[in-house]
Parts: structure tokens; C-alpha cells; sequence
């Protein structure tokens, strides 16, 4: 089964012979070591011969012929990707003596979303998600403090490819493969980012007097016209040997 784990920083795991045993057991308390925030996962994976106990689940889920079907995954884990802290709008600012443009301070204490991103517990259609009091410019003539930060980031957005294919042997030295091949098997929703860039921003809503209106701009504002990953597809592949 190969497969790397990796986490932000350069800091590798399951390379270089690092036993870390099996990370797919969900009853290895090994994972508890993990770092789940910064853990990604990537491995084709073949779920008959990864272990007995898988291949009897896929079995029982089959019904019959589990030695013959095939299924086949390709899987990946990560944290959202971080956000970049505003940009500062001091005026004047310091980009116009140094040339060099400086980020906003974030404000100690103060919230940086309105709405957990990962959730699933609020309506991106009416929600603005991004909190712009966590953001403050710098004194003009002054830098920044902002940089990358671990807790704002975007949405998680696993991914999980599945297949399942079977050959049937017609004559010797004939054989027939049909394998059904599902991009985004779980049909997960992943909303596209906030607008992230300008704190003062104005948030705007079709009706501005109801706090549950459609949202249309400002910052924290996603936009649902479309989404950042296509819904679940499908495609049917065969291929006829002799």
C-alpha cells in the first residue's frame, strides 16, 4: 500500500522507514499522535489487499464475487489552505517612502470567523464569515506584524476518487475489463473562498435591512454562483484484451 504522509514545515512522516503502523485503523490509537489539522494523506490505495479485515468488509458490501471485483481509491486530507492577512491601507502608507507594501495587525482576542469554514452549520448564501474587527492597520510609517497564521485558513477540501472494476475471461487468452471510475464519490459541497483582501470592505445584502438576505459583497462575502469543485461524476471504461 503506498502512500506519504506530510505535514506543513517540510516535517515528513511514513518516509525513511518511520513505522507510524496502520493510520487507517480507526482503532489504532496510534493516529491520536497525528496532528490531524496538518495531516495529509495521499495513496492509491487497494482496499482487497490492504488487510483481511478490509477485504471482509468490501466483501460483505459486495455480497459475492469480492475476490474479483476490484476497488480502488485515490484519497487526499488536508488542512485548508491558509489565507493571507489583508493588506494594511494606512494612509500614507509605508509601500510610498520604502516601496515595499506592509499587512494588517491582527487584534488580540478578536475572533478571525464569524462561522466555523468546516462546519456545515450556517447558510454561505447569507453569512458573512470573515470578522473584519480582527484586522487593524498599522501606525502610517509603520510595518505590519501580519503573516501566514494557522488558524485562518480556507475550507477543507478532501478528496476521494473511488472505482470499481471486474475481467471477465471469455477464452483463453481473451478478456474483457469493465471498471466504473467516481471523482468526488462523496458528492461533497466545497463553497468557494471569502473575499479576504479589505477589511473595511462594506458588506452588503440585496436587502440591506434584513440581517438574512442574500449577501452580494464585502469582506467575508462568498460568492455561490458556482463552487470551487465540480458534484460527484461518473464514467464507465472497458477494455477488451486478446
Amino acid at each position: 500500500m503506498p502512500f506519504q504522509l506530510a505535514r506543513y514545515g517540510g516535517v515528513l512522516f511514513g518516509a525513511g522507514g518511520v513505522a507510524l503502523g496502520d493510520v487507517l485503523n480507526l482503532r489504532y490509537r496510534g493516529r491520536e499522535s497525528l496532528n490531524a489539522d496538518s495531516l495529509r494523506l495521499r495513496g492509491m490505495i487497494d482496499l482487497l489487499d490492504h488487510s483481511a479485515y478490509t477485504a471482509k468488509i468490501v466483501q460483505q458490501i459486495l455480497n459475492h464475487g469480492g475476490n474479483l471485483l476490484r476497488p480502488r481509491t485515490l484519497v487526499q486530507y488536508t488542512s485548508g489552505i491558509p489565507i493571507a492577512a489583508p493588506a494594511a491601507t494606512t494612509t500614507p502608507t509605508i509601500a510610498a517612502v520604502s516601496f515595499q507594501s506592509s499587512l494588517q495587525n491582527r487584534v488580540p482576542g478578536v475572533p478571525l470567523f464569524t462561522q466555523d469554514l468546516n462546519c456545515h452549520c450556517f447558510d454561505p448564501n447569507t453569512t458573512f464569515v470573515l470578522n473584519p474587527a480582527a484586522w487593524a492597520n498599522p501606525a502610517p510609517g509603520q510595518f505590519g506584524s501580519a503573516t501566514l497564521y494557522g488558524d485562518y485558513r480556507q475550507q477543507r477540501r478532501p478528496m476521494e476518487n473511488l472505482s470499481l472494476g471486474r475481467t471477465f475471461r471469455i477464452h483463453e487468452g481473451m478478456r474483457l475489463m469493465i471498471r466504473a471510475e467516481f471523482t468526488n464519490a462523496f458528492n461533497r459541497t466545497q463553497m468557494n473562498n471569502p473575499t479576504s483582501v479589505n477589511p473595511a470592505a462594506v458588506q452588503t445584502r440585496v436587502n440591506s435591512s434584513d440581517p438574512n438576505s442574500r449577501t452580494t459583497a464585502g469582506f467575508g462575502f462568498i460568492n455561490n454562483t458556482t463552487v470551487a469543485a465540480p458534484s460527484r461524476q461518473g464514467q464507465m471504461v472497458a477494455r477488451f484484451t486478446f
